[in-house]
């Protein structure tokens, strides 16, 4: 197989004929000869126009694929001093209502109870979607004060410190992904997954989002 200036893990398979509509000189150019037949791209990477394909796909395949939708789903992580723990640690979550905004840093989750990583300080937020894109798109030192803020609103202004780590990831903008899992939109048959799932002559597709039970999660995939 020949793979230019691509390190991302393959599964090995590909379909010969089959490659990126990037130009061979750009360094996302994807070429692959190989008399295998298996495509295990996430979903919102096929529905971009990073990929295309030679010849085209046909029409019940092409609109398989875009009936279906990408799900963004952040988790950004923070690490307070041990001895400066300012929430109860018996406590699974804790939730955050935004007087204006939905979805404004609304679920905390602890990481230092006992028996998961005890007395490390770790803790983490969850948002999605649009909030999702907002945080992904700005600087993690936006995100950071924003979470802060919250977090001192919250518990008051004096006993949150300065955290010692912060990272988050931005699936959105990764190239290998686009998001973060597959989603069936309102409207959405059992006829139109299976176009989504369905091999075309040999070249067969793989990942989560093929998946009529799991889907959206690692065990679909």
């Amino acid at each position: 197989m020949q793979n230019l200036q691509d390190r991302s893990v393959r599964s090995g398979l590909s379909l010969a004929g089959w490659k990126s509509a990037k130009d061979a000189a750009s360094q996302s150019v994807e070429w692959w000869e190989l008399t295998g037949n298996m495509r295990n791209r996430r979903l919102a990477v096929l529905q971009s126009d990073t990929v295309a394909f030679e010849p085209e796909l046909p029409d019940w395949k092409r609109l398989g694929l875009e009936n279906f939708s990408m799900g963004t789903y952040t988790a950004i992580f923070l690490q307070f001093p041990s001895d400066q723990v300012f929430w109860d640690t018996s406590y699974q979550f804790f939730l955050y209502v935004h007087p204006h905004q939905r979805g404004y840093y609304p679920i905390f989750q602890p990481l230092d109870g006992e028996g998961f990583l005890a007395r490390s300080g770790n803790i983490f937020v969850m948002v999605a979607q649009s909030q999702s894109y907002v945080v992904e798109a700005q600087d993690n030192e936006t995100t950071k004060q924003g979470v802060l803020a919250v977090l001192r609103d919250t518990f008051g202004a004096e006993n949150v410190p300065k955290p010692i780590a912060f990272m988050y990831p931005r699936w959105s903008l990764e190239p290998w992904a686009y998001g973060t899992y597959s989603n069936w939109p309102p409207g959405t048959t059992l006829e139109m997954h299976q176009n989504l799932r369905a091999n075309v002559d040999r070249l067969y597709f793989a990942g989560e989002a093929t998946s009529s039970q799991y889907f959206g999660f690692l065990r679909g995939a």
